[in-house]
Protein backbone atom coordinates (compact mmCIF):
# COMPACT_ATOMS: atom_id res chain seq x y z
CA UNK A 1 0.00 0.00 0.00
CA UNK A 2 2.95 2.17 -0.72
CA UNK A 3 1.26 4.62 -2.99
CA UNK A 4 -1.66 5.06 -0.84
CA UNK A 5 0.11 5.30 2.88
CA UNK A 6 2.37 7.92 1.25
CA UNK A 7 -0.10 10.60 0.46
CA UNK A 8 0.14 13.60 3.06
CA UNK A 9 -3.02 13.35 5.66
CA UNK A 10 -3.06 17.26 5.04
CA UNK A 11 -5.62 16.56 1.67
CA UNK A 12 -9.12 16.57 2.36
CA UNK A 13 -11.52 14.46 0.38
CA UNK A 14 -13.95 17.63 0.57
CA UNK A 15 -11.58 19.46 -2.64
CA UNK A 16 -12.90 21.03 -5.03
CA UNK A 17 -12.23 18.14 -8.62
CA UNK A 18 -10.48 19.80 -11.28
CA UNK A 19 -9.63 18.36 -14.73
CA UNK A 20 -7.26 21.68 -15.61
CA UNK A 21 -4.45 18.78 -15.30
CA UNK A 22 -1.60 19.75 -17.54
CA UNK A 23 1.01 16.54 -19.20
CA UNK A 24 3.83 17.79 -17.58
CA UNK A 25 2.49 17.00 -13.69
CA UNK A 26 0.94 13.87 -14.18
CA UNK A 27 2.67 12.11 -16.71
CA UNK A 28 5.33 9.33 -16.04
CA UNK A 29 7.42 10.11 -19.62
CA UNK A 30 10.89 11.01 -18.29
CA UNK A 31 11.63 14.58 -18.90
CA UNK A 32 14.00 13.79 -22.27
CA UNK A 33 10.57 12.22 -23.33
CA UNK A 34 8.32 15.25 -22.94
CA UNK A 35 6.20 16.65 -25.24
CA UNK A 36 8.23 20.11 -25.12
CA UNK A 37 6.64 23.28 -26.15
CA UNK A 38 6.33 22.70 -30.18
CA UNK A 39 4.69 19.63 -29.83
CA UNK A 40 2.36 20.15 -26.78
CA UNK A 41 -0.61 18.67 -26.28
CA UNK A 42 -3.66 20.93 -27.07
CA UNK A 43 -6.98 20.46 -26.50
CA UNK A 44 -10.11 22.33 -25.58
CA UNK A 45 -12.62 21.09 -23.57
CA UNK A 46 -15.04 20.90 -26.61
CA UNK A 47 -14.24 20.49 -30.55
CA UNK A 48 -15.53 21.42 -33.54
CA UNK A 49 -17.02 18.62 -35.86
CA UNK A 50 -14.76 19.71 -38.57
CA UNK A 51 -11.43 20.46 -36.46
CA UNK A 52 -8.64 19.55 -38.58
CA UNK A 53 -6.19 20.36 -36.25
CA UNK A 54 -3.19 18.08 -35.79
CA UNK A 55 -1.57 16.93 -32.60
CA UNK A 56 1.94 15.07 -32.07
CA UNK A 57 2.87 12.89 -29.43
CA UNK A 58 5.95 10.60 -29.68
CA UNK A 59 4.37 7.30 -30.79
CA UNK A 60 6.80 5.47 -28.80
CA UNK A 61 6.45 7.70 -25.66
CA UNK A 62 2.90 6.99 -25.95
CA UNK A 63 3.29 3.38 -25.79
CA UNK A 64 5.52 3.45 -22.86
CA UNK A 65 2.87 5.80 -21.26
CA UNK A 66 0.40 3.76 -21.87
CA UNK A 67 2.46 0.56 -20.27
CA UNK A 68 3.16 2.83 -17.51
CA UNK A 69 -0.72 3.90 -16.87
CA UNK A 70 -1.89 0.33 -16.66
CA UNK A 71 1.21 -0.64 -14.13
CA UNK A 72 0.05 2.04 -12.17
CA UNK A 73 -3.76 1.53 -12.24
CA UNK A 74 -3.07 -2.14 -11.60
CA UNK A 75 -0.98 -1.52 -8.88
CA UNK A 76 -3.41 0.95 -6.95
CA UNK A 77 -6.23 -1.54 -8.21
CA UNK A 78 -4.35 -4.51 -5.98
CA UNK A 79 -3.88 -1.85 -3.10
CA UNK A 80 -7.20 -1.33 -2.87
CA UNK A 81 -8.33 -4.72 -3.02
CA UNK A 82 -5.52 -5.61 0.19
CA UNK A 83 -7.17 -2.75 1.77
CA UNK A 84 -10.97 -4.41 1.70
CA UNK A 85 -9.37 -7.75 2.14
CA UNK A 86 -8.53 -6.45 6.08
CA UNK A 87 -12.57 -6.35 6.38
CA UNK A 88 -14.35 -9.62 6.55
CA UNK A 89 -18.41 -9.53 7.12
CA UNK A 90 -20.20 -10.54 9.55
CA UNK A 91 -23.03 -13.27 7.11
CA UNK A 92 -25.75 -13.02 9.99
CA UNK A 93 -26.54 -9.25 9.57
CA UNK A 94 -28.73 -10.07 6.79
CA UNK A 95 -30.76 -13.41 6.60
CA UNK A 96 -30.61 -13.17 2.33
CA UNK A 97 -26.10 -13.08 2.22
CA UNK A 98 -26.29 -15.52 4.83
CA UNK A 99 -28.42 -17.74 2.96
CA UNK A 100 -26.51 -16.98 -0.39
CA UNK A 101 -23.22 -17.32 1.70
CA UNK A 102 -24.31 -20.86 3.04
CA UNK A 103 -24.85 -21.62 -0.85
CA UNK A 104 -21.59 -20.67 -2.46
CA UNK A 105 -19.60 -22.72 -0.13
CA UNK A 106 -21.98 -26.02 -0.22
CA UNK A 107 -21.22 -25.40 -4.33
CA UNK A 108 -17.06 -24.92 -3.52
CA UNK A 109 -17.67 -28.14 -1.48
CA UNK A 110 -18.97 -30.02 -4.25
CA UNK A 111 -15.41 -29.19 -6.68
CA UNK A 112 -12.57 -31.51 -6.88
CA UNK A 113 -9.23 -30.26 -6.03
CA UNK A 114 -6.44 -31.10 -4.32
CA UNK A 115 -7.02 -28.39 -1.39
CA UNK A 116 -6.64 -29.69 2.19
CA UNK A 117 -9.16 -30.42 4.10
CA UNK A 118 -9.93 -27.70 6.48
CA UNK A 119 -10.31 -29.04 10.01
CA UNK A 120 -12.29 -27.39 12.14
CA UNK A 121 -12.68 -27.88 15.94
CA UNK A 122 -16.17 -28.81 17.33
CA UNK A 123 -17.19 -29.56 14.06
CA UNK A 124 -18.75 -33.06 13.08
CA UNK A 125 -20.37 -32.19 9.60
CA UNK A 126 -19.08 -33.93 6.51
CA UNK A 127 -18.37 -30.93 4.66
CA UNK A 128 -14.89 -30.74 3.19
CA UNK A 129 -14.60 -27.09 3.85
CA UNK A 130 -17.00 -26.43 6.43
CA UNK A 131 -19.16 -22.74 5.96
CA UNK A 132 -17.30 -20.27 7.53
CA UNK A 133 -18.46 -17.71 10.19
CA UNK A 134 -17.14 -14.78 8.51
CA UNK A 135 -17.18 -13.33 4.10
CA UNK A 136 -13.93 -13.01 2.99
CA UNK A 137 -12.98 -10.60 0.90
CA UNK A 138 -11.62 -13.32 -1.59
CA UNK A 139 -15.45 -15.01 -1.51
CA UNK A 140 -16.59 -11.87 -3.44
CA UNK A 141 -13.65 -11.73 -5.79
CA UNK A 142 -14.27 -15.56 -6.62
CA UNK A 143 -17.86 -15.01 -7.04
CA UNK A 144 -17.47 -12.72 -9.36
CA UNK A 145 -16.20 -14.70 -12.06
CA UNK A 146 -18.77 -17.01 -11.63
CA UNK A 147 -21.90 -15.88 -13.66
CA UNK A 148 -24.82 -17.68 -12.06
CA UNK A 149 -27.27 -16.98 -10.27
CA UNK A 150 -26.27 -17.96 -6.89
CA UNK A 151 -23.34 -16.26 -7.00
CA UNK A 152 -25.08 -13.29 -8.85
CA UNK A 153 -27.13 -12.89 -5.39
CA UNK A 154 -24.13 -12.85 -3.14
CA UNK A 155 -22.86 -10.08 -4.95
CA UNK A 156 -25.50 -8.12 -4.90
CA UNK A 157 -26.10 -8.46 -1.31
CA UNK A 158 -22.49 -8.04 -0.34
CA UNK A 159 -22.82 -4.83 -2.41
CA UNK A 160 -25.78 -3.90 -0.60
CA UNK A 161 -24.21 -4.38 2.89
CA UNK A 162 -20.90 -3.08 2.34
CA UNK A 163 -21.98 0.62 0.25
CA UNK A 164 -23.22 1.74 3.16
CA UNK A 165 -20.61 1.02 5.53
CA UNK A 166 -17.67 3.18 6.57
CA UNK A 167 -15.08 1.73 4.28
CA UNK A 168 -17.54 1.81 1.20
CA UNK A 169 -15.83 4.27 -0.62
CA UNK A 170 -12.86 1.53 -0.89
CA UNK A 171 -15.33 -0.69 -2.82
CA UNK A 172 -16.58 1.92 -5.13
CA UNK A 173 -13.60 3.61 -5.94
CA UNK A 174 -12.44 0.17 -6.88
CA UNK A 175 -15.10 -0.43 -9.44
CA UNK A 176 -14.25 2.77 -10.65
CA UNK A 177 -10.19 2.15 -11.69
CA UNK A 178 -11.69 -1.52 -13.12
CA UNK A 179 -13.36 0.23 -15.31
CA UNK A 180 -10.51 2.93 -16.29
CA UNK A 181 -8.43 -0.34 -16.48
CA UNK A 182 -10.76 -1.75 -18.69
CA UNK A 183 -10.45 1.19 -21.42
CA UNK A 184 -6.48 1.55 -20.92
CA UNK A 185 -6.19 -2.24 -21.78
CA UNK A 186 -8.51 -1.41 -25.56
CA UNK A 187 -6.01 1.70 -26.07
CA UNK A 188 -2.99 -0.70 -25.94
CA UNK A 189 -4.62 -3.34 -27.99
CA UNK A 190 -5.41 -0.43 -30.69
CA UNK A 191 -1.83 1.05 -30.72
CA UNK A 192 -1.28 -2.90 -31.03
CA UNK A 193 -3.22 -3.24 -34.12
CA UNK A 194 -3.63 -0.45 -35.87
CA UNK A 195 -0.63 1.70 -35.59
CA UNK A 196 3.07 0.84 -37.15
CA UNK A 197 6.52 1.39 -36.18
CA UNK A 198 5.67 5.29 -36.45
CA UNK A 199 2.80 7.39 -37.87
CA UNK A 200 1.38 6.76 -41.16
CA UNK A 201 -0.87 10.18 -41.85
CA UNK A 202 -2.40 12.99 -39.51
CA UNK A 203 -5.35 10.45 -38.83
CA UNK A 204 -3.25 8.96 -36.39
CA UNK A 205 -1.75 11.64 -35.01
CA UNK A 206 -4.49 12.79 -33.92
CA UNK A 207 -6.21 9.39 -32.55
CA UNK A 208 -2.86 8.88 -30.55
CA UNK A 209 -3.22 12.43 -28.76
CA UNK A 210 -7.03 11.60 -27.81
CA UNK A 211 -5.09 8.52 -26.18
CA UNK A 212 -2.87 10.20 -24.17
CA UNK A 213 -5.42 13.12 -23.00
CA UNK A 214 -7.55 9.97 -21.81
CA UNK A 215 -4.47 8.28 -19.85
CA UNK A 216 -4.09 11.45 -18.06
CA UNK A 217 -7.51 11.46 -16.86
CA UNK A 218 -7.43 7.34 -15.47
CA UNK A 219 -4.52 8.91 -13.78
CA UNK A 220 -6.15 11.79 -12.18
CA UNK A 221 -8.47 9.71 -10.83
CA UNK A 222 -6.44 7.31 -9.45
CA UNK A 223 -4.53 10.41 -7.89
CA UNK A 224 -7.97 11.91 -6.55
CA UNK A 225 -8.46 8.36 -5.23
CA UNK A 226 -5.17 7.36 -3.37
CA UNK A 227 -5.58 11.25 -1.48
CA UNK A 228 -9.77 10.83 -0.48
CA UNK A 229 -8.48 6.98 1.00
CA UNK A 230 -6.04 8.66 3.29
CA UNK A 231 -8.36 11.90 3.91
CA UNK A 232 -10.70 11.53 6.89
CA UNK A 233 -14.33 12.48 6.17
CA UNK A 234 -16.39 15.54 7.28
CA UNK A 235 -17.31 14.99 10.80
CA UNK A 236 -19.70 16.98 13.10
CA UNK A 237 -17.86 19.17 15.38
CA UNK A 238 -17.81 17.60 18.88
CA UNK A 239 -19.56 20.38 20.77
CA UNK A 240 -22.51 19.99 19.17
CA UNK A 241 -22.42 16.64 19.32
CA UNK A 242 -22.16 16.75 22.79
CA UNK A 243 -25.34 19.34 23.13
CA UNK A 244 -27.63 16.74 21.23
CA UNK A 245 -30.47 14.97 23.00
CA UNK A 246 -30.85 11.36 22.82
CA UNK A 247 -33.86 11.69 20.92
CA UNK A 248 -32.81 14.17 18.77
CA UNK A 249 -29.54 12.04 17.71
CA UNK A 250 -31.78 9.04 16.59
CA UNK A 251 -33.74 11.70 14.73
CA UNK A 252 -30.65 13.02 13.32
CA UNK A 253 -29.50 9.42 12.74
CA UNK A 254 -32.87 8.60 10.93
CA UNK A 255 -32.66 11.48 8.65
CA UNK A 256 -28.77 10.87 7.84
CA UNK A 257 -29.55 7.20 7.02
CA UNK A 258 -32.39 8.15 4.47
CA UNK A 259 -29.48 10.13 3.00
CA UNK A 260 -27.44 7.41 2.80
CA UNK A 261 -29.84 5.37 1.55
CA UNK A 262 -30.46 7.84 -1.38
CA UNK A 263 -27.04 8.42 -2.51
CA UNK A 264 -26.48 4.75 -2.44
CA UNK A 265 -29.27 3.82 -4.81
CA UNK A 266 -27.74 7.03 -7.00
CA UNK A 267 -24.24 5.61 -6.94
CA UNK A 268 -25.32 2.77 -8.05
CA UNK A 269 -27.17 3.79 -10.95
CA UNK A 270 -24.69 5.77 -11.70
CA UNK A 271 -21.84 2.82 -11.72
CA UNK A 272 -23.94 1.16 -13.89
CA UNK A 273 -24.11 4.13 -16.54
CA UNK A 274 -20.24 4.43 -16.37
CA UNK A 275 -19.94 0.27 -16.41
CA UNK A 276 -21.88 0.50 -20.04
CA UNK A 277 -19.63 3.07 -21.37
CA UNK A 278 -16.53 1.82 -20.15
CA UNK A 279 -17.44 -2.26 -20.15
CA UNK A 280 -20.03 -3.19 -21.87
CA UNK A 281 -19.81 -0.84 -24.83
CA UNK A 282 -16.32 0.11 -24.84
CA UNK A 283 -14.65 -3.38 -26.87
CA UNK A 284 -17.36 -2.57 -29.73
CA UNK A 285 -16.53 1.17 -29.98
CA UNK A 286 -12.93 0.18 -30.63
CA UNK A 287 -12.97 -2.97 -32.49
CA UNK A 288 -15.94 -1.82 -34.44
CA UNK A 289 -15.50 1.52 -35.18
CA UNK A 290 -12.44 3.49 -34.15
CA UNK A 291 -9.95 0.92 -35.55
CA UNK A 292 -12.11 0.28 -38.74
CA UNK A 293 -12.19 3.48 -39.27
CA UNK A 294 -8.83 4.86 -38.55
CA UNK A 295 -7.30 1.66 -40.59
CA UNK A 296 -9.18 2.25 -43.47
CA UNK A 297 -8.57 6.04 -43.64
CA UNK A 298 -4.83 5.44 -43.22
CA UNK A 299 -4.72 2.17 -45.70
CA UNK A 300 -6.96 3.71 -48.10
CA UNK A 301 -8.36 7.18 -48.08
CA UNK A 302 -4.84 8.87 -47.20
CA UNK A 303 -3.80 7.20 -50.53
CA UNK A 304 -6.69 8.49 -52.82
CA UNK A 305 -6.84 12.04 -51.39
CA UNK A 306 -2.88 12.25 -52.27
CA UNK A 307 -3.57 11.08 -55.82
CA UNK A 308 -6.52 13.52 -56.25
CA UNK A 309 -4.39 16.04 -55.18
CA UNK A 310 -1.21 15.13 -56.92
CA UNK A 311 -1.52 13.52 -59.88
CA UNK A 312 -3.49 13.66 -62.94
CA UNK A 313 -6.47 11.55 -61.82
CA UNK A 314 -8.96 13.81 -62.34
CA UNK A 315 -7.49 14.78 -66.16
CA UNK A 316 -7.35 11.22 -66.83
CA UNK A 317 -9.94 9.35 -65.22
CA UNK A 318 -12.97 12.04 -64.25
CA UNK A 319 -15.41 9.75 -63.72
CA UNK A 320 -13.28 7.91 -61.48
CA UNK A 321 -11.78 10.58 -59.65
CA UNK A 322 -15.56 11.56 -58.95
CA UNK A 323 -16.29 8.77 -57.19
CA UNK A 324 -13.01 8.48 -55.63
CA UNK A 325 -13.89 12.10 -54.24
CA UNK A 326 -17.34 11.36 -53.08
CA UNK A 327 -15.68 8.25 -51.08
CA UNK A 328 -12.97 10.79 -49.50
CA UNK A 329 -15.27 13.11 -47.97
CA UNK A 330 -17.51 10.32 -46.77
CA UNK A 331 -14.19 8.37 -45.24
CA UNK A 332 -13.29 11.59 -43.53
CA UNK A 333 -16.78 12.31 -42.45
CA UNK A 334 -16.75 9.23 -40.64
CA UNK A 335 -13.53 9.68 -39.19
CA UNK A 336 -14.48 12.44 -37.81
CA UNK A 337 -17.52 11.40 -36.27
CA UNK A 338 -15.41 8.47 -34.95
CA UNK A 339 -12.73 10.64 -33.27
CA UNK A 340 -15.87 13.19 -32.00
CA UNK A 341 -17.25 10.19 -30.22
CA UNK A 342 -13.93 9.81 -28.64
CA UNK A 343 -13.51 12.76 -26.93
CA UNK A 344 -17.11 12.82 -25.61
CA UNK A 345 -16.37 9.30 -24.34
CA UNK A 346 -13.78 10.94 -22.31
CA UNK A 347 -15.72 14.06 -21.32
CA UNK A 348 -18.71 11.79 -20.41
CA UNK A 349 -16.66 9.86 -18.55
CA UNK A 350 -15.01 12.50 -16.82
CA UNK A 351 -18.81 13.90 -15.70
CA UNK A 352 -20.15 10.70 -14.35
CA UNK A 353 -17.06 10.34 -12.06
CA UNK A 354 -17.46 13.55 -11.02
CA UNK A 355 -20.56 12.88 -9.98
CA UNK A 356 -20.06 9.64 -8.48
CA UNK A 357 -16.99 10.67 -6.89
CA UNK A 358 -19.04 13.88 -5.01
CA UNK A 359 -21.79 11.21 -4.27
CA UNK A 360 -18.99 9.02 -2.38
CA UNK A 361 -17.71 12.34 -0.56
CA UNK A 362 -21.58 13.17 0.55
CA UNK A 363 -22.08 9.74 1.47
CA UNK A 364 -18.87 9.16 4.00
CA UNK A 365 -19.96 12.10 5.53
CA UNK A 366 -23.73 11.31 6.52
CA UNK A 367 -22.17 7.68 7.55
CA UNK A 368 -19.53 9.53 9.80
CA UNK A 369 -22.33 11.50 11.21
CA UNK A 370 -24.50 8.42 12.33
CA UNK A 371 -21.33 6.93 13.90
CA UNK A 372 -21.14 9.89 15.39
CA UNK A 373 -24.32 10.28 17.05
CA UNK A 374 -24.18 6.66 18.01
CA UNK A 375 -22.73 7.77 21.54
CA UNK A 376 -25.89 9.37 22.03
CA UNK A 377 -28.70 7.25 20.18
CA UNK A 378 -28.46 3.96 18.51
CA UNK A 379 -25.43 2.16 17.97
CA UNK A 380 -24.74 1.03 14.33
CA UNK A 381 -25.06 -2.92 13.53
CA UNK A 382 -21.35 -4.02 13.59
CA UNK A 383 -21.23 -5.83 10.32
CA UNK A 384 -17.69 -7.35 10.86
CA UNK A 385 -15.91 -9.86 12.72
CA UNK A 386 -12.86 -10.57 13.41
CA UNK A 387 -13.30 -14.47 13.83
CA UNK A 388 -11.36 -14.84 10.02
CA UNK A 389 -9.62 -18.36 9.29
CA UNK A 390 -6.71 -17.39 6.60
CA UNK A 391 -6.76 -20.85 4.84
CA UNK A 392 -10.26 -19.75 3.13
CA UNK A 393 -9.00 -17.39 1.48
CA UNK A 394 -5.94 -19.16 0.51
CA UNK A 395 -8.84 -21.61 -0.71
CA UNK A 396 -10.14 -19.15 -3.18
CA UNK A 397 -7.42 -18.20 -4.26
CA UNK A 398 -6.59 -21.49 -5.48
CA UNK A 399 -10.03 -22.21 -7.00
CA UNK A 400 -9.89 -22.20 -10.70
CA UNK A 401 -12.74 -20.72 -12.08
CA UNK A 402 -13.70 -21.92 -15.71
CA UNK A 403 -14.92 -19.49 -18.51
CA UNK A 404 -14.47 -15.74 -18.91
CA UNK A 405 -16.32 -12.83 -17.45
CA UNK A 406 -19.98 -12.35 -18.94
CA UNK A 407 -22.89 -10.02 -18.94
CA UNK A 408 -24.72 -10.03 -15.36
CA UNK A 409 -27.52 -10.31 -17.08
CA UNK A 410 -26.66 -13.13 -19.70
CA UNK A 411 -27.00 -17.01 -18.25
CA UNK A 412 -23.51 -18.62 -18.62
CA UNK A 413 -25.40 -21.69 -19.68
CA UNK A 414 -26.47 -20.15 -22.98
CA UNK A 415 -22.80 -19.85 -23.85
CA UNK A 416 -22.16 -23.22 -23.47
CA UNK A 417 -18.82 -22.62 -21.34
CA UNK A 418 -20.07 -24.21 -17.70
CA UNK A 419 -22.47 -27.34 -18.39
CA UNK A 420 -19.81 -29.42 -16.97
CA UNK A 421 -20.27 -27.35 -13.67
CA UNK A 422 -23.26 -28.92 -10.95
CA UNK A 423 -24.88 -25.96 -11.57
CA UNK A 424 -28.71 -27.47 -10.63
CA UNK A 425 -28.14 -29.76 -8.68
CA UNK A 426 -31.41 -31.11 -8.76
CA UNK A 427 -30.17 -32.51 -11.90
CA UNK A 428 -27.55 -35.46 -12.62
CA UNK A 429 -24.60 -34.58 -14.67
CA UNK A 430 -23.85 -37.14 -17.19
CA UNK A 431 -20.07 -37.92 -15.46
CA UNK A 432 -21.72 -38.57 -12.47
CA UNK A 433 -23.74 -37.12 -8.81
CA UNK A 434 -25.13 -37.82 -5.68
CA UNK A 435 -28.74 -39.63 -5.02
CA UNK A 436 -29.95 -38.35 -1.67
CA UNK A 437 -33.49 -40.11 -2.09
CA UNK A 438 -35.75 -43.16 -3.47
CA UNK A 439 -35.38 -43.50 -6.83
CA UNK A 440 -38.62 -44.92 -8.52
CA UNK A 441 -38.63 -46.74 -11.60
CA UNK A 442 -42.02 -47.14 -13.81
CA UNK A 443 -43.10 -48.33 -16.95
CA UNK A 444 -40.31 -50.91 -17.00
CA UNK A 445 -37.40 -49.13 -17.49
CA UNK A 446 -34.01 -50.28 -17.73
CA UNK A 447 -30.50 -49.10 -16.22
CA UNK A 448 -27.82 -49.98 -18.24
CA UNK A 449 -30.10 -52.97 -20.07
CA UNK A 450 -31.08 -54.02 -16.66
CA UNK A 451 -34.85 -53.98 -15.83
CA UNK A 452 -34.55 -53.37 -11.69
CA UNK A 453 -37.80 -54.81 -10.63
CA UNK A 454 -37.23 -58.25 -12.70
CA UNK A 455 -33.49 -59.02 -12.69
CA UNK A 456 -32.13 -62.19 -11.35
CA UNK A 457 -28.49 -61.73 -12.53
CA UNK A 458 -29.26 -64.90 -14.51
CA UNK A 459 -27.21 -63.46 -17.39
CA UNK A 460 -30.08 -62.90 -19.89
CA UNK A 461 -31.70 -59.87 -18.39
CA UNK A 462 -28.15 -58.02 -19.16
CA UNK A 463 -27.06 -58.35 -15.92
CA UNK A 464 -23.87 -60.75 -14.73
CA UNK A 465 -24.90 -64.51 -14.11
CA UNK A 466 -23.40 -65.62 -10.62
CA UNK A 467 -21.07 -67.97 -10.74
CA UNK A 468 -21.14 -71.25 -8.05
CA UNK A 469 -17.98 -70.88 -6.87
CA UNK A 470 -19.40 -67.37 -5.36
CA UNK A 471 -21.94 -69.17 -3.06
CA UNK A 472 -20.54 -69.37 0.47
CA UNK A 473 -22.31 -72.94 1.37
CA UNK A 474 -20.76 -73.47 4.24
CA UNK A 475 -21.76 -70.62 6.18
CA UNK A 476 -25.54 -71.05 5.15
CA UNK A 477 -24.89 -74.65 6.50
CA UNK A 478 -23.53 -74.15 9.39
CA UNK A 479 -26.51 -71.44 10.02
CA UNK A 480 -28.97 -73.85 9.47
CA UNK A 481 -27.31 -76.20 11.86
CA UNK A 482 -28.14 -79.56 9.73
CA UNK A 483 -27.88 -82.62 12.17
CA UNK A 484 -27.58 -85.97 11.44
CA UNK A 485 -29.50 -88.28 12.56
CA UNK A 486 -28.90 -92.05 13.22
CA UNK A 487 -30.78 -93.76 10.46
CA UNK A 488 -29.54 -91.18 7.82
CA UNK A 489 -26.83 -91.10 5.13
CA UNK A 490 -24.57 -88.12 5.89
CA UNK A 491 -22.48 -86.45 2.90
CA UNK A 492 -20.28 -84.29 3.65
CA UNK A 493 -17.25 -82.29 1.28
CA UNK A 494 -14.28 -82.47 3.25
CA UNK A 495 -12.07 -80.53 0.98
CA UNK A 496 -12.83 -78.88 -2.41
CA UNK A 497 -10.47 -77.10 -5.19
CA UNK A 498 -11.45 -76.20 -8.43
CA UNK A 499 -8.83 -76.06 -11.79
CA UNK A 500 -9.25 -75.26 -15.15
CA UNK A 501 -6.22 -77.93 -17.52
CA UNK A 502 -4.97 -76.34 -20.34
CA UNK A 503 -7.28 -76.43 -23.28
CA UNK A 504 -9.62 -74.66 -20.82
CA UNK A 505 -11.13 -78.32 -19.33
CA UNK A 506 -12.64 -77.73 -15.81
CA UNK A 507 -11.72 -80.25 -13.20
CA UNK A 508 -11.98 -79.97 -9.57
CA UNK A 509 -10.23 -82.12 -6.78
CA UNK A 510 -12.87 -83.32 -3.95
CA UNK A 511 -12.93 -85.25 -0.80
CA UNK A 512 -16.48 -86.44 -0.09
CA UNK A 513 -16.76 -88.25 3.43
CA UNK A 514 -20.26 -90.58 3.53
CA UNK A 515 -21.56 -92.00 6.45
CA UNK A 516 -23.72 -94.71 5.98
CA UNK A 517 -25.73 -96.37 9.13
CA UNK A 518 -25.44 -100.26 10.17
CA UNK A 519 -28.88 -100.28 9.09
CA UNK A 520 -27.83 -100.05 5.25
CA UNK A 521 -24.98 -102.37 5.38
CA UNK A 522 -25.63 -104.70 2.59
CA UNK A 523 -28.86 -103.49 1.47
CA UNK A 524 -27.98 -100.85 -1.17
CA UNK A 525 -25.40 -99.94 -3.77
CA UNK A 526 -24.27 -96.21 -3.69
CA UNK A 527 -22.82 -94.62 -7.06
CA UNK A 528 -21.63 -91.13 -6.97
CA UNK A 529 -22.85 -89.14 -9.89
CA UNK A 530 -21.92 -85.44 -10.54
CA UNK A 531 -24.12 -82.74 -12.65
CA UNK A 532 -22.73 -79.92 -14.67
CA UNK A 533 -24.72 -76.88 -13.47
Amino acid sequence: MSNINSISQENSSEQKISLDYNIQESSSLSSSESLGSNAALRLASTATYGDDQTYSVPLGSLRKETNNTLIEMNTFLKNLENLLRQINLSPYNNPKLEESHIYIWNEINKKEDSFPKIEIENYLGELRYPTPSFICFDQYIYAEDVQTRGYRKFVKEYDNLISNSSFGHIYDFREIIKYLLNEVTNIKLSLIKDFGVDYEDEAQQQVAAYYLYWLKMATHYKELFTKAITASPTGIPEAEVDKTTKKQAAQFQAFFSIRVNSLTTSIDSQLDSLHKDLVTHCDVFYQSYLGPALRFKTKVTSDFALDLRTSQMVAEMPRLSEEVAIAVLSAEGNFKSVLTDLLERRNSTSQKIDLIYQSITQRRKYTSYISQLSIKAIQKAKIVTSNVDSRYASLLSNIYVDGLHSSSLQSSHSLLDDLSGDSHPQYLLRSGGIINGNISVENNAKIDGVQIKTHSHDGVDGSLRISSLDIDYTTVRNEIGLNASADEITISIDSYQPDILQGGVPVADVNISIDIPDSFKDKYDFEILYVEI
